[in-house]
């Protein structure tokens, strides 16, 4: 801890927003079927949370998300050595631990705007499967 009580020690969470989850359906058919770029939709994800106004307004800590390609090891949940479509590795949004906004206290508005970009971005998919 510094000297105000603050953990400083370097952690970071590393995520991928990838919304297969809520709609019912695998990774790989959101991204090979609906040819959804998770990458793209986590930079989304990352732009919209930084541009929020939510904490702000209610005087809470607001979150701040970094993202770039890990050329390490990808998220847990996506079970693949980086995006299918870019070599480099998987986009992932990026918070550090540690601070004034511990995880739990913004977690909140990280899923509340986490399901607005998936609402919107993932409205083009269509889960009927008449074909089978």
């Amino acid at each position: 801890l510094g000297l105000d009580g603050f953990d400083y020690s370097p952690r970071l969470v590393h995520f991928q927003l990838v919304g297969a989850s809520a709609l019912g359906i695998s990774r790989r058919e959101l991204e090979t079927r609906h040819r959804v770029d998770v990458d793209l939709l986590t930079e989304q994800f990352v732009t919209a949370l930084n541009f929020s106004l939510g904490a702000a307004a209610a005087e809470q800590p607001k979150p701040l998300l970094t993202g770039a390609r890990c050329s390490g090891a990808p998220p847990a949940a996506a079970g693949q050595k980086g995006s299918a479509a870019d070599p480099r590795g998987a986009f992932t949004a990026r918070f550090a631990l540690g601070g004034a906004c511990s995880l739990d206290t913004v977690w909140p508005l990280i899923s509340q705007v986490a399901d607005e970009v998936i609402s919107r971005e993932l409205a083009h998919v269509n889960l009927c499967r008449c074909d089978v």
